[in-house]
């Protein structure tokens, strides 16, 4: 019985391809380059479609906790084998089928688009529940490729591991639908973005207004809050309108690099309803209950911004009243969110990076 295939191997930190070997356990595959180096062991349960896979076309295949790395197979041994192995993959997608559900979206879409012109808003929540998830993801790593430079990165090692141990600490009790991916940029605004897909970009200038490792996690807790309910979809599907939807649901890859920056530019001055901040804020009282962590740092950190929010107007103009509404989290009791060296770490992480484009 063979255990070992050939597939495509990309590592997320250059654009090289790398030919490599697939072996097959029961519970992994382990993926050894041709000089038989072990580059990755994937436990199979971690294992997602990138896409859809279609008869004849190659499986393209990710794992969350190295978000970047893909694995391309082009045997189709080796992904029958797969079949019924990794969760939500049974086997190709058939193009007729795919075909149809074009046919029957199309007309629905019409008719949505004659309602949804008057009602664009209270539409944009069914709509961006239409929205596949694997292009949510796509369009959502375009965005944060136009907001930032390659050079603006900050990815320290101990910096890196600290952040993803508290995200980590604040959505172990969530069913994520996508993995949360926290980028940190060289940037003086005081101010976070959630973009489409589980990207929230966090600016060093957020890192350096904090005073304790709690303020940085209410805040984290209130963004990825908004990622979870998708809400970011939501607004920028009113900011944008219906040619969104209509790409999303006819897998127009396409068009992203368009979209990424006309959806960049909307995300500057995003701004939501009073009613989905505070369901973002009941969200993240329960993440930082849930991880145990001390509400008071929403409190400290929006106190103090509303006396000085000269300084931070993005981030206060896109959070109306939050100095009121972080009151209710002065009540919440817990512990420390990182350790004095994590959150020493964690604000060291930037370096003489360039700011950010635009």
């Amino acid at each position: 019985m063979k255990l070992h295939y050939p597939a495509q191997w990309l590592d997320g930190r250059s654009a090289a391809v790398q030919t490599v070997d697939v072996w097959t356990h029961v519970d992994e595959l382990v993926i050894q380059d041709e000089q038989h180096q072990r580059l990755a062991s994937w436990p199979l349960k971690q294992i997602r479609c990138t896409d859809e896979h279609y008869s004849g076309q190659p499986l393209r295949l990710h794992n969350p906790a190295t978000p970047d790395a893909r694995l391309i197979i082009h045997d189709q041994a080796l992904i029958s084998w797969l079949r019924g192995r990794i969760p939500g993959f049974h086997g190709a997608q058939n193009r007729k089928a795919l075909g149809l559900r074009l046919a029957i979206a199309i007309p629905v879409l019409v008719l949505i688009s004659v309602a949804a012109v008057y009602t664009i808003p209270r539409a944009s929540a069914p709509l961006a529940q239409l929205i596949p998830s694997t292009w949510e993801q796509r369009l959502g790593a375009h965005i944060v490729d136009w907001i930032v430079d390659e050079d603006a990165r900050c990815e320290k090692a101990p910096g890196r591991a600290a952040l993803d141990a508290l995200t980590q600490r604040l959505t172990a009790e969530q069913e994520a639908a996508t993995a949360i991916r926290i980028h940190v940029v060289e940037e003086p605004s005081i101010n976070a973005l959630a973009a489409p897909g589980g990207h929230i970009i966090v600016f060093s200038g957020l890192l350096e207004f904090a005073e304790t490792p709690e303020e940085l996690a209410a805040v984290l807790a209130h963004e990825l809050a908004h990622v979870r309910e998708r809400h970011v979809m939501q607004g920028l599907i009113r900011d944008l309108g219906l040619s969104l939807v209509v790409s999303a649901l006819v897998g127009d890859l396409s068009t992203l690099a368009g979209l990424a920056a006309d959806a960049g530019h909307v995300l500057f001055k995003l701004s939501y309803s009073r009613e989905l901040e505070q369901q973002a804020d009941a969200l993240a009282y329960a993440s930082l209950q849930q991880a145990g962590i001390s509400g008071a740092g929403m409190q400290a950190f929006f106190e103090r911004l509303s006396y000085s929010h000269t300084q931070a107007p993005e981030l206060f103009s896109t959070h109306p009243h939050a100095a009121q509404r972080a009151q209710a989290f002065a009540d919440l009791q817990g512990g420390p969110a990182l350790s004095p060296e994590q959150w020493q770490a964690v604000q060291n992480m930037c370096t003489q990076n360039q700011s950010i484009s635009g």
